[in-house]
Order: structure tokens, then sequence, then C-alpha cells
């Protein structure tokens, strides 16, 4: 099975793999919206998001999968626009949807997985957002054509978490396999990577400076 059909070559977002909506209306509103997200407009992205998610609850063909798979998308532009509380909803839905969808979608659960614990970071529920990270990363790993980015995405969220508990080599160690693995996918200079980057370096100097 193909780990995830993406609207826009560099994106953030994913969509599952299940029947594509009837009305392309939607997948229009969710490439605008992604390619928003993709250039740092997240309040934009955010909104266009939320429309694509209010036309598909209108929409009876619409699957339950599919509507979390955008629950999800709009999940991850509020983390960006420090929403954490109205994304863990969202979130929380969408997890129990795809939970129980028979089969369940190891990458689309995994996506979902690694929101949450960006969520979760956000909240500075470290333990759980570490327990969340590791367990996406976990499934991406056993998916044969994960993308390299998403992959290098939880790795860099557990670095994140590991600095914070002050586990300073083996943070790095993770940021450093991110920063591999995001040049080979999105490169180095990517939105996606430099975000990420000033993150973790925001925390080492935080984590420094209390020494």
């Amino acid at each position: 099975m193909k780990f995830f059909r993406l609207f826009l070559v560099v994106t953030v977002l994913m969509v599952g793999c299940s029947q594509v909506p009837s009305q392309r209306a939607y997948l229009n509103t969710i490439k605008v919206a992604a390619k928003h997200q993709n250039h740092g407009e997240f309040v934009l992205a955010e909104n266009y998001h939320q429309k694509a998610l209010n036309e598909m609850r209108k929409d009876s063909s619409v699957s339950p999968d599919w509507l979390a798979i955008q629950m999800n998308n709009l999940a991850s532009a509020m983390n960006l626009n420090n929403k954490p509380d109205e994304a863990r909803v969202l979130l929380t839905q969408a997890y129990e949807i795809l939970s129980t969808q028979e089969p369940s979608d190891d990458g689309d659960i995994s996506l979902i997985e690694s929101n949450l614990a960006r969520t979760e970071e956000l909240l500075e529920n470290y333990e759980r957002s570490e327990l969340l990270y590791r367990s996406s990363l976990e499934r991406k790993l056993k998916i044969e054509d994960a993308r390299l980015s998403f992959i290098a995405a939880d790795l860099a969220g557990i670095a994140r978490i590991l600095a914070r508990k002050n586990k300073m080599d083996e943070a790095m160690g993770f940021h450093l396999k991110a920063k591999d693995m995001y040049a080979k996918s999105l490169g180095v200079n990517s939105l996606q990577w430099q975000r990420r980057v000033k993150l973790f370096e925001a925390i080492m100097n935080t984590q420094g400076n209390n020494k």
C-alpha cells in the first residue's frame, strides 16, 4: 500500500488512502491551504482547512476517514497558530475515527499521533508528547515507502523533548538524524526544517542558561 498521497510535492500535510471525495472542490480548497502552510502563512492555512472541513461535513458521500484526515490537517495549522487546546479536540476525534476503521491505516494514524505529540508538547505535557512521537516514529519506520520528511518530523520532536530533559547528547543525536533526513527530502533550507532548528536551538539555549 502507498504510504500517503500528497496534494503538493513539498507539504507537511497528508491525505489518506481511501477513496477521493466526490466533489473535487474540497481538494482544491485543501491545495490552497497546503500552499499557504508551506509558505508560512499559517492563519490563511487554518482558514482554508476549516473551510474544507466544513464543506466535507455537509457532504454525506465523504467517508469518516476522510473527515478524520482533514481534521488532522486543520489541527496541524492550529498547532502552528499556537492553538493546542483546539487542535487536541480535533486530533482526539480523528484518532478515534481512524482507530475504528477496518483495516486501520498505520500511515494515517502515525501522522495524527505526530500532530498530537506536537499538541502535547505545546501544552508542556512532555512525557505524553515523547510517547506519541515515539509511537508515530515506530509506525512510520515499518512502512516501506514512508516519506523521510515525516520521519524527520518525529525525530526532531523527540530531540526537543530530550533536550528539555537535559539529555543533550541524545537530543543532538536525534536532531542530526532529523537534519540528515530533511536534507535528503525537503532540504536543510526548507521552511519546515528551519522552523525546527529554531525551536531546538531555543530549547538548548534556555537549558544552557539554566545551568
